[in-house]
């Protein structure tokens, strides 16, 4: 399975499960690279490869040997997490980063990084609550820390996901995907079961991105359920291709770009309110 690619002039590297392929000679030929530190029992679940100055680096996280497959979804994360660690090609060298990540309670999924910074990276997937989990490095892997903060809705500005709000963080529960700025390090977004979260600043701050900026929560502050909200245009199909899958269970709220919705409550069992139209679309 392909994780990553890094195009460097005739230089290609491509991370997969099996390790890293190198090509010099821009794509004519290729060859695996030979690595040590990684132990036998382990397999590479994500990569994420940079290059700054002279050094290109690569991180990657670990499952068990028996626990990596093709096809593997997102929400297969419980447990699965073995190691973290880092390479910087010339060395050849797996080097275990994992100061500040607890494998019994950071269930990570992924790794995710822009091209042109070797020492800002992003780690993703869900935690022991069940609840998004974002972690970061800014020294290259030294410490990691948790940068998203679902408890409390602590720096995350939230729609109609949330603490407290018509759908909990336990909703969106995992991370299906992480998008980092290829050339700059602070501007991140994620998807999960349902939802969409940005941030501009390294993880700082956070904002949904679902709905109008106008009509979202303050970070720090509860969601309230019942609210009503304009859409900004999603539709199954964009969400469908967007990064990875936005939304692969319950209701997807789609409404045209403006129109107003009313936020799910149990007793509508998901349906939409557009135009005053109430309205279902399910997917998954």
């Amino acid at each position: 399975m392909v994780a990553d690619v890094l195009f460097d002039g005739n230089q290609i590297y491509v991370g997969m499960n099996d390790g890293i392929l190198v090509s010099s000679d821009g794509g004519t030929s290729f060859a695996l690279l030979a690595t040590t530190g990684l132990p036998a029992s382990e397999r590479i679940a994500s990569v994420a490869i940079a290059r700054q100055g002279a050094t290109t680096r690569f991180f990657c996280l670990t499952f068990g040997a028996g626990d990596v497959y093709v096809g593997i979804p997102p929400y297969d994360y419980w447990g699965m997490l073995q190691n973290v660690y880092s390479l910087d090609y010339g060395t050849n060298v797996w080097t275990l980063r994992m100061a500040g990540i607890d494998p019994n309670t950071d269930f990570l999924t992924e790794v995710a990084m822009a091209e042109n910074n070797i020492n800002t990276c992003y780690l993703t997937g869900s935690n022991d609550n069940g609840e998004l989990n974002v972690l970061k490095t800014t020294n290259g892997g030294l410490s990691w820390s948790h940068v998203f903060g679902a408890t409390g809705n602590d720096n995350v500005a939230t729609g109609w996901c949330g603490q407290g709000g018509d759908r909990g963080w336990s909703y969106a529960e995992v991370v299906f995907d992480a998008a980092v700025s290829p050339h700059n390090a602070d501007k991140v977004i994620i998807t999960d079961f349902g939802f969409v979260h940005k941030t501009a600043d390294g993880g700082n701050t956070w904002q949904q991105a679902y709905i109008l900026t106008a009509d979202q929560h303050a970070a720090g502050s509860n969601t309230p359920q019942g609210d009503t909200y304009h859409g900004i245009g999603f539709r199954k199909y964009y969400f469908l291709e967007f990064v990875l899958v936005v939304c692969q269970r319950g209701y997807l709220q789609v409404s045209p770009t403006f129109a107003v919705f009313e936020a799910p409550m149990a007793a509508k069992h998901g349906a939409l309110i557009i135009a005053g139209i109430p309205k279902t679309r399910r997917i998954g």
